[in-house]
């Protein structure tokens, strides 16, 4: 009896140690959080620069760094890496980044607008741009719930050969409204419709649209991201020692990053995910624990010099900040395997980074960031990244019989206390077309031997 209670109870005991001592690799400041599989690190191209990634814009793994950073990701592409851990940890990342075709902004004058309540004699509300007013208003619209009430509106005036004014009635969702602060937009519409003689509202709407919005290329990315780190063979025992079995560990990340470049130099990002952690067979087969929850990060990337007459090629110069592990924790619930079982949360540590990345000349790259948890937390990370355009042995006739040159990177940098080193391949694959291999070297405080990271990468479009 009392070597069942042992087996029964002895790998919670086991299980609370894991958890606070979950693959810690150069984690130090935020010993016993949860989740230090999210601060290892992901892919060898920013791990080599001393993991400063806040304000570059590395590709599918910047989702993990900083989202702002993926609409300037060269193509598509589809990512894979893998860390070679000891003490019997593992530690893999998929990532695949589509880019947005295109995102269309409404422009002026056609936007969002406010009606406001009736004034003077009318009995009817008016509209107005947002910025035109600071009373609250009767109801917001937006360009394509009144585009219509315009196109109905000029199309009357052409068939009555009437003038529109403000006090012109727009049939709006929810009732009529004076155009107010639309007359101008009436006006042009007007104009546009006799010039062109348009007789539907369908073809005065597209022709609006047209004019009045306006396109970027490519200005927005998503990326799906699986993180995956476990710890296994680890040895359970009972309270005399006896060995009962084996256990295991392991967290997953799976979630969808966002970035959108709202101006030429501004950038905005999030990402959001589950986490699932889980312990396989805990007690007996197919017994597991599981948690399931939710995380979100956040960033912004910004290029204050961009287009700019400056020295020292400074319109290269980009800051970005970010947040991480929002709401990230481990809920685990043991009520269903013990008599004295409980609830648990093991919260994951919120984290920021404020960042600049800056190239003097073109093949060289420069990158620094700052960690904090706004406690008593600061790390330093820096790197630089040197390009070579043509390899050694690969030149002339081969270059072109690739049909691009292939490139090689150096990389160098500082974690901390920690080097390291690193270096990428990108060359023509047949048959895969522009694909990438990248490789980091990382010392670590906690383990005997270091790390060595791989990647490799498919860029799918250039």
């Amino acid at each position: 009896m009392r070597n069942s209670i042992h087996n029964s109870i002895f790998p919670f005991a086991l299980l609370a140690l894991l958890l606070t001592n979950a693959p810690e690799a150069r984690s130090d400041g935020y010993a016993g959080y949860a989740g230090a599989f999210l601060r290892m690190g992901s892919g060898p191209v920013t791990m080599a620069t001393g993991d400063a990634g806040v304000a570059r814009c590395a590709g599918a793994e910047q989702a993990s760094y900083n989202p702002a950073g993926l609409p300037y990701a060269p193509g598509n592409e589809v990512w894979i890496a893998w860390h070679n851990l000891s003490m019997d940890r593992t530690l893999g990342h998929f990532a695949a980044l589509y880019q947005v075709p295109s995102v269309s902004f409404w422009g002026d004058p056609v936007k969002p607008i406010v009606l406001m309540p009736p004034k003077g004699q009318s009995s009817h509300p008016y509209a107005v741009y947002p910025n035109e007013t600071r009373s609250r208003g009767v109801r917001s619209l937006r360009p394509e719930e009144y585009l219509p009430a315009i196109a109905n509106a000029v199309l009357e005036a052409i068939e009555n050969d009437t003038e529109v004014d403000r006090n012109t009635l727009l049939q709006l969702p929810g009732g009529p409204a004076e155009a107010g602060s639309l007359k101008p937009l009436l006006d042009e519409t007007l104009l546009l419709a006799e010039t062109a003689e348009y007789s539907t509202p369908e073809e005065i709407i597209d022709a609006l649209r047209v004019l009045y919005q306006r396109t970027q290329k490519k200005p927005a990315a998503l990326t799906i991201t699986w993180d995956h780190a476990g710890t296994e063979d680890i040895q359970a025992r009972d309270f005399d020692g006896i060995q009962t079995g084996t256990l295991g560990f392991y967290e997953n990340r799976f979630s969808l990053a966002f970035g959108i470049k709202l101006h030429s130099t501004f950038s905005l990002g999030v990402s959001a995910g589950v986490l699932y952690a889980l312990v396989p067979d805990l007690i007996e087969e197919g017994s597991s624990l599981t948690s399931t929850t939710f995380i979100a990060d956040a960033g912004l990337q910004w290029r204050p010099l961009l287009e700019k007459e400056v020295p020292a090629n400074l319109q290269t110069l980009t800051i970005g900040a970010a947040a991480y592990g929002l709401g990230g924790k481990n809920s685990w619930n043991t009520t269903g395997y013990w008599s004295e079982g409980t609830t648990k949360e093991d919260n994951y540590p919120d984290r920021y980074r404020i960042g600049f990345a800056y190239s003097p000349v073109a093949s060289l790259s420069l990158y620094s960031d700052v960690e904090t948890d706004l406690a008593d937390l600061a790390r330093y990370k820096g790197g630089l990244e040197l390009s070579v355009m043509e390899i050694a042995g690969v030149s002339g006739g081969s270059s072109s019989s690739l049909g691009a040159m292939p490139k090689i990177m150096l990389r160098a940098g500082l974690d901390k206390t920690q080097p390291t080193f690193g270096l990428g391949l990108e060359f023509l694959l047949s048959g895969l077309g522009m694909t990438r291999l990248d490789y980091a070297y990382v010392m670590e405080d906690a383990s005997p031997v270091a790390t060595q990271v791989i990647s490799w990468r498919f860029l799918l479009t250039r």
